[in-house]
């Protein structure tokens, strides 16, 4: 007896387009994103595009913001892959509404609008605070610590960076004087008029790397005579309290901004000068950054946000009750119960 199956074309034409609807769950995230969407104001990014009519239509502001929602909510942050969501995930081809576009106009619409998809960040907290997911009473933070894009292993301490920049000219001297030798000896052999020899690759290559420790070294003196600043800054408007107040001048002054120096053990990464080493929550040591989070008690709604290059926590807390606050001051002038 013939064993038997449905039936299974996968290159079978359809003969009626068929509804995209159809093929997705009434709970799919897509749904959810498209509801959203109808609930924020998208005007702020209208003032980008021009009213005359001239050029190509751009793609829509709706569609756009509701393709970076839908893949950042599947953490999908690169271009690339986002665009293929509109062609391999049923999902993606439904907020596209048949749209292909592609990576570059994802990219530029994200970098030419990051300040009004910033500002949706507070929309949405409006929106799940009318739903009651939101009452701000209670609210959390802590820190996380997240990779940057580069290497722990690209990063040099200031100490290690002055006794490279040593070696490297060192170097460098050995393979002028070689080439000084070396053009001297060609021109008794060949003489004067003829072409000498031209700059050798490894020497442009440690020339090229003298020049790059020397700014990773100048960007953490300036870092240092900043930080001196601020202290000795700090340490004047102590001492101008404490006089006013009737007290004696006191207190260790601090160092003399023009004379400080880094930490041997300060560090600067290559590839990504504004991440720091940072030691993450499982002990291990990470290059990256310090992503910061408000949440509220009742159901872990971000109300307020944060990165830095700082690996504590303590000091981020009045940045982000700061920020919460804001939102709870928008709350009151909008009139909405908190």
């Amino acid at each position: 007896m013939a064993h038997r199956f449905r039936d299974y074309s996968p290159d079978q034409v359809y003969l009626l387009p068929p509804s995209p609807q159809d093929w997705l769950s009434e709970d799919h995230l897509a749904y959810c994103v498209l509801d959203v969407i109808d609930q924020l104001d998208l005007s702020v990014f209208l003032s980008y595009y021009s009213k005359d009519g001239r050029g190509a239509p751009a793609y829509s502001p709706q569609m756009m913001v509701g393709l970076l929602l839908y893949a950042w909510c599947q953490r999908v942050y690169s271009s690339r892959k986002i665009a293929r969501l509109c062609r391999d995930d049923l999902g993606g081809r439904l907020l596209a509404a048949g749209h292909q576009p592609d990576f570059r106009s994802i990219s530029d619409f994200r970098l030419h609008h990051g300040p009004a998809l910033e500002a949706l960040f507070l929309q949405s907290v409006h929106l799940c605070q009318q739903a009651g997911m939101v009452s701000l009473v209670h609210v959390a933070a802590d820190g996380s610590k997240l990779s940057a894009n580069a290497s722990k292993h690209k990063a040099m301490s200031y100490g290690r960076m002055a006794e490279e920049e040593e070696r490297l000219k060192a170097e460098i001297a050995k393979m002028l004087k070689r080439g000084a030798d070396e053009d001297a000896a060609e021109d008794a052999r060949f003489g004067r008029d003829n072409p000498g020899s031209a700059l050798p690759d490894e020497l442009a290559r440690r020339q090229s790397r003298l020049a790059k420790l020397r700014e990773a070294k100048e960007a953490l003196e300036a870092q240092a005579r900043a930080a001196a600043e601020q202290k000795q800054a700090e340490h004047a408007a102590k001492e101008k309290a404490r006089v006013e107040a009737g007290g004696k001048r006191g207190g260790r002054k601090p160092a003399d901004p023009a004379t400080v120096k880094p930490k041997d053990k300060a560090q600067r990464n290559f590839v990504d000068p504004e991440s720091r080493i940072m030691k993450g929550s499982d002990g291990a040591w990470v290059q990256g950054y310090n992503g910061q989070a408000v949440v509220d008690r009742d159901h872990q709604v971000i109300v307020a946000c944060d990165l830095s290059d700082q690996a504590a926590d303590a000091p981020h807390l009045r940045i982000l009750a700061t920020s919460a606050r804001r939102t709870w001051k928008t709350w009151k002038l909008k009139g909405l119960p908190c």
